[in-house]
C-alpha cells in the first residue's frame, strides 16, 4: 500500500515550512505502507493542479496533506473543509482570493476521509500533543484539502484522505507563539501515518 504525505513551501515573513520540513524527514516506509512525499507550492492553483496529478500518476490508498497553522500549540487533524476562500495575504504567486468559493458547483462542504478519531487516539496514546480541529481556515490549506476531498468524491476513488495542521517551531521565533519541536512534528507524523495503514489493512479484511 502507498500514501502519499504532502507538505508547503514557506509562505509570507517565513523562510522555512515545518510542514515540508517534517515529511521531508519521514522515513521512505513506515510499518509496510510506501510513503510518496510532495512538496506543494503555497498557492491555490498550482497546489491543487500538482496534487491531483501526482494522486491520478501514483494512485495511493491514502494522501495526507500537511500545512503550518501558526498559533496553534498542537497537532491539527482536521475534520472539514469548506467550499470558501479568504486569503489575509496573496499566495505565492500573488493571487488574494476574498470571499470566493473553490468550486462554484461544489458541497459546501467535506469531511476528512482519514480516520480523524482514531488518529487523534493514537497520537494521545504516544502522549503528543494533539487536537481536533473543525476549521482549516480560509487559505490554502484548506483550499487544498477541499480541492483533496473533491476529486477524490468526482473520480469516485477509494483513496482516503485528510489534513493535518502543525504549529510555529521554536527556531521560527514567532514571540509570544506556541511552538513544537520539529522532532515532535516528526513522531506525530509517523504515528499518524502508521495508524492510517492499520486502518487500510481492517478496511480491506472487511
Amino acid at each position: 500500500m502507498k500514501i502519499l504525505v504532502t507538505g508547503f513551501d514557506p509562505f509570507g515573513q517565513d523562510k522555512v515550512n515545518p510542514s515540508w520540513q517534517a515529511v521531508d524527514a519521514l522515513a521512505d516506509a513506515i510499518d509496510d505502507i510506501e510513503v510518496l512525499k510532495l512538496l506543494l507550492p503555497t498557492a491555490f492553483k498550482r497546489s491543487k493542479q500538482l496534487l491531483v496529478s501526482e494522486i491520478s500518476m501514483q494512485q495511493p490508498d491514502a494522501v495526507l496533506c500537511v500545512g503550518l497553522a501558526g498559533g496553534r500549540s498542537a497537532v491539527s487533524i482536521e475534520k472539514v473543509a469548506i467550499n470558501y476562500a479568504d486569503a489575509g495575504i496573496p499566495d505565492n504567486d500573488g493571487n488574494q482570493p476574498k470571499h470566493e468559493k473553490l468550486d462554484q458547483k461544489g458541497p459546501a462542504a467535506y469531511f476528512a476521509s482519514l480516520p480523524v478519531d482514531q488518529l487523534l487516539q493514537a497520537l494521545h496514546a504516544h502522549e503528543l500533543p494533539a487536537e481536533l480541529s473543525l476549521s482549516a481556515g480560509a487559505y490554502v490549506c484548506n483550499a487544498t484539502m477541499y480541492q483533496l476531498l473533491n476529486y477524490l468524491a468526482r473520480q469516485n476513488l477509494r483513496t482516503i484522505g485528510g489534513f493535518v495542521h502543525l504549529p510555529f517551531t521554536p527556531e521560527m521565533r514567532h514571540e509570544d507563539q506556541a511552538s513544537l519541536p520539529l522532532a515532535i512534528d516528526e513522531q506525530a507524523l509517523g504515528v499518524i501515518i502508521s495508524s492510517i495503514n492499520h486502518y487500510l489493512k481492517e478496511e480491506k479484511h472487511d
